[in-house]
């Protein structure tokens, strides 16, 4: 079939892959919820077993992985005594360090942003006393000519 103008239908096969991926995440929801009720250790390894979905579809899916790592966190804080408050008001010392980092940074950028701004005034600048220069010197040669013309008369 060389030169065949066959195009292939894949809407009905991409529709179901979505349907099925939706159905997993609901699954997935509720086996987390029903461990949350039942108080049982949240990690990756038994909500995959519990959904009978591998752990790469639950890292895949940022909406799951984002969900199972924060309640894994804060049941790791509750065993550790601290309260839920200490973990999501303290950031960490990497988190201050990393906005310490970000201001220095935007403050960078401003002031680059104000060299920037006064080197196109300069570069503006250079190119009209370069354009006066140029001017200049054709009515220096005009004189000069003018110059050479009377010096001729006389």
């Amino acid at each position: 079939m060389k030169g065949s103008k066959h195009i292939r239908n894949t809407k009905s096969i991409v529709k179901m892959k979505k349907a099925e991926n939706e159905q997993t995440i609901k699954d997935v929801n509720l086996v987390i919820d029903n461990m949350k009720c039942q108080r049982r250790s949240i990690n990756f390894a038994t909500v995959a077993e519990q959904a009978n979905v591998s752990r790469g579809t639950l890292y895949n899916n940022d909406i799951l992985k984002e969900r199972i790592i924060s309640l894994r966190t804060m049941e790791r804080a509750t065993k550790k005594g601290c309260s839920i408050e200490d973990i999501i008001i303290k950031p960490s010392n990497r988190v201050l360090e990393q906005d310490k980092k970000i201001k220095a940074l935007c403050e960078e950028i401003r002031e680059l942003k104000q060299k920037q701004e006064k080197l196109i005034f300069q570069l503006v600048e250079m190119k009209e006393i370069k354009a006066e220069n140029k001017w200049l010197g054709e009515r220096i040669k005009e004189l000069e000519y003018i110059e050479k013309s009377v010096s001729s008369l006389k």
